[in-house]
């Protein structure tokens, strides 16, 4: 299959400019003027204000990152289309590749075994290329393992207090979250 036509991939659209809004700047410093302001937390009402300052700052925090989100997609679509259009067009070259270096090493190979020499002046060289494969995963020394913790951290939250692994030490810390 012969394709010499360019492939194209269109420039997405974009803004003029990328701007933080100053409203959103001008809340942020407000916030943040707040937070300075508190030193300790001395009583019910405090922590009661406290905590609601917490969830404003959480809920600008997570309206910055949905700009952001919002404002690099259209760079993350185009970035994962220029892989794909070059991984298209890059598919039959490694095909190509592959199978000449199967027809070399053959003859190489061949040549070798019958008359105990190399290739003449061959731009190629044999070398070891070394591979594994796992036979029996109960065999394998221990240093060869290596922990799954997004495994462990789902494990630990859907068990929580029942959550005994062997060889790992289970606690809990106290945390605050805000919403």
């Amino acid at each position: 299959m012969k394709t010499t036509a360019s492939a194209t991939l269109p420039l997405p659209e974009l803004p003029e400019n990328i701007i933080i809004p100053s409203h959103w700047r001008k809340r942020r410093d407000e916030l943040l003027e707040e937070v300075n302001q508190i030193n300790s937390i001395n009583s019910e009402n405090e922590f009661e204000q406290t905590e609601f300052l917490l969830k404003k700052i959480t809920l600008l925090a997570k309206e910055a990152d949905r700009q952001r989100k919002k404002l690099s997609e259209p760079f993350t679509i185009f970035a994962s289309n220029i892989k794909k259009m070059n991984d298209n067009a890059r598919m039959p070259v490694e095909q190509a590749k592959e199978k000449l270096k199967k027809m070399l090493l053959k003859f190489y190979l061949d040549h070798q075994a019958t008359t105990g020499e190399n290739p003449h002046k061959s731009l190629t060289s044999l070398c070891k290329k070394w591979c594994f494969e796992t036979e029996n995963p109960l065999l394998v020394p221990f240093e060869f393992y290596s922990l799954d913790e997004k495994k462990i951290r789902r494990f630990i939250s859907e068990k929580k207090e029942q959550a005994v692994i062997p060889g790992i030490k289970i606690w809990h810390e106290p945390e605050l979250r805000s919403r």
